[in-house]
């Protein structure tokens, strides 16, 4: 039951374990983000972390859960040393779920309600360039690291990590 949130953000993913029954610890580098997450979900840990290392023992965490935190790091090496990260806090039996963006949602000519990715630098997109998307219900665009999914399985092999399923 002991949940590690790597990359918390805003606290919607802490939110939804904690009612899911889990004990969370949640971390993140940005010391705003944490100081409205200690006050939005006071039943939760939260940490403010650096890059490099986590401030856990060994083996702490049954599940190390990371939501659209890869495609913000700017080289495989980064993303590598994350995981990394991510397999030393979980334990020998324990899961890491990483959500993220797939590779197609980048392509300019792909069609959505929610946003658009009719960017000049999506028609020029390779591992590790800069992407963009627009959402459309608050009118603010974003801007990712472009990533493929050899990419990131190249990246979780190098971590160590197995990869059960991918959806």
């Amino acid at each position: 039951n002991d949940v590690l949130d790597y990359g918390s953000g805003l606290g919607f993913s802490v939110d939804y374990l904690l009612k899911q029954g889990f004990d969370v610890q949640a971390v993140d580098l940005n010391i705003e983000m944490i100081t409205q997450c200690k006050k939005d979900y006071p039943d939760a840990d939260f940490t403010l972390v650096n890059e490099q290392s986590l401030p856990f023992n060994d083996q702490s965490f049954d599940l190390v859960f990371s939501s659209y935190v890869l495609f913000e790091m700017s080289s495989l090496e980064k993303i590598t040393a994350y995981l990394r990260n991510a397999y030393r806090v979980m334990k020998e039996q324990g899961y890491f779920i990483a959500i993220m963006a797939s590779a197609q949602i980048y392509n300019p000519e792909y069609k959505s309600k929610l946003y658009h990715t009719n960017f000049t630098e999506n028609y020029l997109r390779h591992s590790g360039s800069l992407v963009k998307m627009s959402y459309n219900e608050i009118n603010m665009a974003f801007t990712d690291y472009f990533w493929t999914e050899a990419d990131y399985r190249t990246a979780f092999t190098q971590a160590g990590l197995k990869i059960c399923a991918l959806y």
